[in-house]
């Protein structure tokens, strides 16, 4: 039987960990999957890592300052494991999501797959906004980094996630890891849509939705996804 690491990168994120963790718990139990769940906390100046470690969680600290991709690839180093979860810190995971995707672990034949991710903000305008990106990525469009599923082999072949992007290394990542799993013959299926995950809506609840076009859209995006400056916004000094 193959095993799991889940990863998760956290920073100032003592509000939302206890129930992310809890959900994953309880789907690690449905599925039976050996699986080991790991916090890679980012320097944050709340209680972080001791909610992790309260919770059953291994903590492993980066104190570089760097990247959302440095943490993930951080993480991604830690262990053995035959494949690795990438989940944030704020997304709670579906009790039969790790079921829904037991079988391609299983028999080792999954080189990456994103898990769906279902937005549910309170404001129409932001509704409007993130059905648009959902119908987006169910034409094929990669899967967020919120919630992706690789296989170890695939992860170290690509080099993992970019950490010279700010933004967009979750579609850099997939785009990446799954043009090379389909070139040595492993499954891509995209996005498992029985396999569900709810992000926190946060951001779109308290910010506009011209805000989150204006981080969001490609052209932004394509532009400055290097600049520290730009981006230091969506990460650092975000909604918390």
């Amino acid at each position: 039987m193959s095993t799991l690491t889940i990863i998760i990168p956290a920073y100032n994120e003592q509000a939302h960990l206890p129930l992310t963790l809890a959900a994953i718990r309880r789907s690690i139990s449905l599925a039976g999957i050996s699986t080991t769940v790991i916090v890679v906390d980012s320097s944050s100046t709340d209680r972080t890592s001791e909610v992790a470690t309260a919770s059953g969680a291994d903590v492993v600290l980066e104190d570089s300052g760097g990247t959302i991709a440095g943490a993930r690839n951080i993480g991604g180093r830690y262990g053995d494991s035959d494949y690795l979860l990438f989940l944030d810190a704020d997304v709670i995971i579906a009790e039969w999501s790790l079921t829904s995707v037991s079988s391609l672990i299983d028999d080792c034949v999954l080189g990456v797959c994103g898990l769906r991710a279902i937005y549910l903000p309170r404001k129409l305008s932001s509704w409007i906004l993130c059905s648009i990106y959902d119908w987006h990525r169910s034409r094929g469009g990669p899967a967020q980094g919120v919630a992706q599923l690789v296989r170890r082999s695939v992860f170290e072949a690509v080099g993992g996630y970019d950490e010279s992007l700010m933004m967009s290394e979750d579609a850099d990542f997939f785009i990446r890891a799954e043009a090379y799993a389909k070139d040595i013959g492993l499954l891509t299926p995209g996005i498992v849509n029985e396999a569900i995950v709810w992000p926190s809506t946060r951001r779109y609840d308290k910010w506009s939705a011209g805000r989150m076009l204006l981080y969001q859209n490609p052209l932004s995006v394509r532009i400055a996804r290097r600049s520290r400056h730009i981006w230091r916004g969506w990460r650092t000094h975000t909604v918390r």
